[in-house]
């Protein structure tokens, strides 16, 4: 069953990426904890073989080198192994955004002592960087959710107040493909913006819904 589940996923798209020299965050069967998807449904060993099946499929069958092996799961029973996993995340959805989750942060900095990059692979809304780093809490990225748990659910001004302190953003990086985010407007993907527009466009890092994953 896990050898035919893996077998049938075609990863012709991602070849694409691999030959424009594009790397991929690729954070396959996430959360498998909490058993509301099938891939966790039985249990850690069949996740674990499942993973590691797709891992080598990937990797040795097709030949793919250019994606980063994000495992979306805390729990030390489902981890599949270092030479499988490059990122471990955190998916949360804390009822106080401002929450630094630092509970969460220091067990997995205690259990993989440097070994691993830990992120924050899903959140709800916009996570308070500006606190968590001045706890010590350093995600090498995060990635909020969408609609009434995005970024446009958000005040302004907490997301200027985030964003200008300690964020890199796709401006940064690239220069353009960045989203923005007028006051009062919608949240924009994709949406090159000037850095010149008026008071009120906020830039930040474009995520698309893990749901596209």
């Amino acid at each position: 069953m896990v050898q035919k589940a893996a077998s049938r996923v075609s990863p012709v798209p991602i070849h694409e990426l691999q030959a424009a020299g594009l790397p991929v965050l690729w954070r396959p069967l996430h959360e498998p904890e909490g058993a509301w998807f099938w891939w966790g449904a039985k249990g850690t060993e069949p996740f674990k073989q499942l993973w590691r099946l797709m891992y080598d499929r990937y990797t040795n069958h097709h030949g793919l080198n250019n994606l980063i092996w994000v495992l979306a799961s805390e729990h030390p029973d489902w981890y599949p192994g270092d030479d499988v996993v490059d990122i471990v995340g955190v998916d949360a959805y804390p009822d106080d955004r401002s929450d630094p989750l630092v509970g969460r942060w220091e067990p997995l900095v205690e259990r993989f002592d440097g070994k691993k990059l830990l992120a924050l692979t899903e959140f709800g809304g916009v996570p308070d960087v500006p606190a968590m780093q001045f706890l010590g809490v350093w995600w090498s990225f995060f990635a909020s959710w969408t609609g009434d748990l995005g970024p446009g659910s958000m005040a302004t001004d907490d997301l200027q107040r985030i964003y200008s302190q300690f964020t890199i953003t796709f401006e940064v990086i690239e220069g353009k493909d960045h989203f923005r985010l007028v006051d009062g407007g919608d949240l924009l993907l994709w949406g090159p913006v000037s850095s010149t527009e008026a008071d009120g466009t906020i830039e930040g890092i474009y995520s698309p819904s893990p749901c596209d994953a």
